[in-house]
């Protein structure tokens, strides 16, 4: 039985060395299991600080979109009206040149200028045709006529 008590013995002894392994194991695992916990805890909160910061850069930059959007819409209304109010202008310049420029118009300010230059010419046929005349004295006509 002696040998019998020392097998018991170090049946009991392996017990509890495998017992108390056990339990030193266990807490060195849920030692572990918790500062994993908290890594990941603090990982996430590190997280939703980024992304929360990523967030409101991405409103930021859609803000300032839309104003860019907003000065370009009007950049080009003013482009627009300006172009429309310079193509007004130049129409009314157009037309009034087209109006002064009318193929009638010329011909009748030429037909204007040739009946005038005739109408010269004519005054100053019938005054050289006055002093060649020999039933006139020189004397009584004029040599100066102004034409």
């Amino acid at each position: 039985m002696a040998t019998g008590g020392s097998s018991d013995m170090e049946e009991t002894g392996l017990n509890h060395e495998l017992h108390s392994l056990e339990k030193s194991i266990t807490s060195h695992v849920r030692l572990e299991v918790t500062k994993l916990r908290e890594s990941l805890d603090e990982a996430n909160s590190k997280s939703a600080a980024e992304r929360e910061q990523l967030l409101t850069e991405l409103h930021d930059t859609r803000r300032q979109l839309s104003q860019l959007q907003e000065r370009l819409h009007v950049s080009e209304q003013v482009t627009a009206a300006t172009q429309q109010r310079a193509v007004r202008e130049n129409e009314g310049i157009y037309e009034q040149l087209i109006a002064e420029n009318r193929e009638d118009h010329v011909y009748q300010k030429l037909l204007k200028d040739f009946n005038q230059i005739e109408a010269r010419r004519g005054v100053r046929y019938c005054c050289q045709r006055l002093l060649a005349c020999s039933c006139l004295d020189s004397r009584t006509v004029s040599t100066k006529i102004v034409v």
